[in-house]
């Protein structure tokens, strides 16, 4: 659909271009002079250019806004898919919109309690890239003015975006254009396109800090638990289990729900309700109990059922931010998107019943039942979330979208663990992962597994001293994650018998919730039985606590000890330089997330930090390798700034008022490789950061705050006298030294997660 626009803008440039330079060639008897002929060419020329970057501009806002910030989505970024009325596809210059109606890949903004947020400055990089590429193939070497016989030289695409209250795309594209008596140069073009996309982008963080920080999505979640949840009345294609409801009466009725049916209820549940979930003080579609209900009616000593259930509409509408009536916001859930994991207990196999039940004699009574139905809900559910600027839906979109519907969108992950905002006690099982990758652990076994040609094979899971582990998951792989094979669990003597297809260099691994997830390897060829004896042991508990890094001040440093290995030329030792770029969290909107990514163990820990957090006690751990993902926000003071352009002075602001504006902003963000040994202990992990929130933060210069590629670069500047110990302290002063560059491998053992 996007490709037959830029083609129709094109020719319609084209020919409204041609239509205008006959008239003009018609009127005044026909009497052109070439300086006339000249700009006329040249305006064909310049028209031609903007019917190129301006369709793509939109193109790639359009896909960026439907991919929540990315243009292309990275590996590593969890995605949910989504139906659409148009499908973005590849090309050798990226991805396009086509013109037909399919699934689209909408990535997460967190999982667990890790975002995967794209910066602003990232945004913008992408979409520079993505406009040069699609700009360079729509000029097509100007071969249109070629064939009319224009000699035409042109120079390399350069691109330059920026997201404020529009957006601005600064094309650098030299082009020398001759022909006969004519010869110009075109220096490029500028499109400003009405579309607010830091606005947009500012919001979502917003949101998603909500959900990171307050929990809003769970809250919503056990809100409508209270108002689904039985009732002592029908249980019915409506009803859930409770949080909590004590039952006491003759009636000794015990109610009971599948975990299967209920967890289908729920899923209709959250799909017919989520768009209750309304932000205060933004626009939203008011919800009344019937039509022209008023509120004002309920303002009485003894309020209707009306009011009453107007009031639980009405509970589903949460504060979040300051009053803008310009934003909309939608939450979304659609059944087809799955829950990554629903589990309610207590329960007895798949039953859920009350977890107290007890049948007593009482005095002129046959008998008294007591029940207490105490429901602990663990929910793992995607909800997309649609942000509006409803200034930038007023103004004409021209690529193929009539409603002029700029609608970004990203999902959120709730995480609902027995009842808890965000924490779990314990964790998933391992059967969780698999089935979220597509493996059947349950139920028919794959044609790989179903090949049972070993004997029997008997697997006995004990502990550090061999002590059996009942309940233990004993699972079998071969090759692919597809062809892992669920062996069972281990009953009270801690061994599971079953048979398994041959495989060489094959797998077999176990999880238990307290112990360390277990890969062995084992071969299957023949048909004999065995007995295979497995050890773990016990996960270790450790404590964590984070303190930033000032990444200039680091790199400083890291030039005058030359990488930390020596004292600087004044006496002052490594660990003392080093010490001056370390400071705690000591703001109160100082935020830091670490993710703690161990590819083989179904543990991975994301935990939060704040000012007040200080250590994290409690964190558990399997020995092995990790991915440790640090990312640091805090609110900024983002300074406005001047610039010259067109001969005058224009102030440059994150805000279409003016002036400075404070934000939530990201700071730093960097991944280090950590190989955890197993022992106890308090661990510190460095997060570096390139800047301070109390920093002079200029809007010009928030491009280089971002830590790219996992590399630090700093520029030394002067370099005095006597100063650098590469050159024993006795170097002359040094005025040009090029910028520090260092990278991960480099600074990891540095800033490597390190025990007290």
């Amino acid at each position: 659909m996007k490709g037959q626009v830029t083609l129709f803008v094109i020719l319609g440039i084209l020919i409204v271009a041609g239509a205008g330079l006959l008239i003009f060639l018609l009127s005044d008897d026909g009497e052109v002079t070439s300086e006339e002929f000249t700009s006329a060419s040249k305006n064909r020329v310049q028209q031609f250019i903007d019917s190129c970057v301006e369709p793509a501009t939109y193109e790639g806002l359009e896909i960026m806004r439907m991919r929540g910030g990315w243009l292309e989505i990275p590996g590593g970024v969890p995605v949910t898919v989504v139906e659409d009325n148009v499908v973005i596809l590849e090309s050798i210059d990226g991805p396009y919109l086509s013109d037909t109606s399919g699934f689209n890949e909408v990535p997460h903004w967190n999982v667990g309690n890790g975002p995967y947020i794209p910066t602003l400055s990232r945004m913008e990089e992408d979409l520079e890239r993505y406009v040069e590429k699609k700009t360079v193939t729509c000029l097509d070497g100007f071969f249109s003015f070629v064939e009319e016989g224009f000699d035409v030289s042109a120079g390399d695409v350069s691109v330059e975006i920026e997201f404020d209250i529009a957006t601005t795309v600064d094309v650098s594209l030299p082009v020398n254009v001759a022909r006969d008596n004519e010869q110009f140069i075109v220096e490029g073009t500028q499109v400003t396109l009405p579309i607010n996309m830091a606005k947009l982008h500012d919001y979502a963080i917003g949101l998603t800090m909500q959900e990171l920080n307050n929990a809003y999505l769970e809250e919503h979640l056990k809100n409508l638990i209270s108002h689904y949840g039985f009732k002592g009345v029908t249980n019915d294609e409506y009803t859930i289990p409770p949080i909590f409801m004590p039952v006491t009466g003759t009636s000794c009725n015990v109610e009971t729900w599948n975990i299967d049916t209920t967890e289908e209820r729920f899923k209709s549940i959250l799909s017919e309700t989520m768009y209750l979930l309304r932000v205060a003080d933004t626009t939203y579609d008011d919800v009344l109990v019937s039509d022209g209900f008023d509120r004002a009616s309920c303002a009485v000593a003894n309020p209707s059922e009306d009011c009453v259930r107007q009031g639980a509409l009405d509970s589903y509408i949460v504060p979040l931010f300051e009053e803008d009536m310009d934003i909309r916001i939608v939450h979304r859930y659609n059944p087809a998107w799955g829950l990554r994991s629903f589990d309610i207990t207590p329960r007895d196999g798949n039953t859920i019943k009350p977890d107290t039940h007890e049948i007593r004699g009482v005095a002129m009574l046959s008998l008294l039942c007591y029940m207490r139905y105490t429901s602990k809900y663990t929910i793992e559910a995607p909800i997309l979330v649609e942000v509006n600027d409803l200034w930038t839906d007023q103004t004409e979109i021209p690529v193929g979208n009539p409603d002029n519907d700029f609608t970004f969108r990203f999902f959120l992950e709730t995480n609902l663990c027995g009842n808890q905002n965000r924490v779990c006690t314990g964790r998933p099982p391992i059967a969780d992962d698999f089935a979220a990758a597509g493996v059947d652990v349950g139920g028919t076994p794959s044609q790989f597994c179903s090949q049972e040609h070993s004997g029997d094979l008997t697997f006995r899971v004990g502990d550090e001293v061999n002590d059996p582990l009942p309940g233990t998951s004993v699972w079998y792989r071969c090759g692919p994650i597809s062809n892992t094979c669920y062996v069972g669990r281990t009953d009270d003597v801690g061994e599971v018998s079953g048979r398994l297809p041959y495989c060489r260099n094959g797998e077999v691994s176990t999880a238990l919730g307290g112990y360390v997830d277990l890969y062995k390897p084992l071969t299957i060829r023949d048909n004999f039985d065995r007995y295979i004896n497995l050890q773990t042991s016990e996960l270790q508990n450790i404590s964590l606590q984070v303190k930033l890094v000032h990444v200039p001040t680091f790199m400083q440093g890291w030039f005058y000890t030359d990488g930390y290995t020596q004292s600087t030329c004044a006496g002052v030792t490594a660990d003392s330089i080093f010490a001056s770029s370390v400071s705690e969290l000591s703001r109160d909107t100082d935020e830091v997330f670490v993710n703690l990514l161990n590819p083989r163990g179904s543990l991975t820990p994301i935990v939060h930090f704040n000012h007040s957090t200080g250590v994290l006690e409690d964190v558990t751990l399997q020995p092995g390798t990790y991915n440790v993902d640090t990312s640091y926000v805090s609110l900024i003071t983002i300074q406005s700034d001047v610039i010259e352009a067109d001969d005058e002075s224009v102030e440059v602001s994150a805000s279409r008022d003016g002036g400075d504006v404070d934000r939530i902003f990201p700071l730093g963000e960097a991944s280090v490789t950590w190989e955890y040994n197993g022992s106890e202990g308090v661990y510190t992990i460095y997060v570096p950061t390139n800047a301070y929130p109390e920093e002079d933060i200029v809007i010009t210069e928030l491009d280089g705050f971002a830590i790219q590629n996992n590399n630090f670069e700093y520029d030394i500047g002067i370099v005095p006298a006597g100063s650098s110990v590469r050159h024993n302290c006795a170097n002359p002063q040094i005025n040009n030294l090029p910028p520090l560059k260092v990278v991960e491998r480099r600074w990891r053992e540095k800033l490597a997660p390190t025990i007290i």
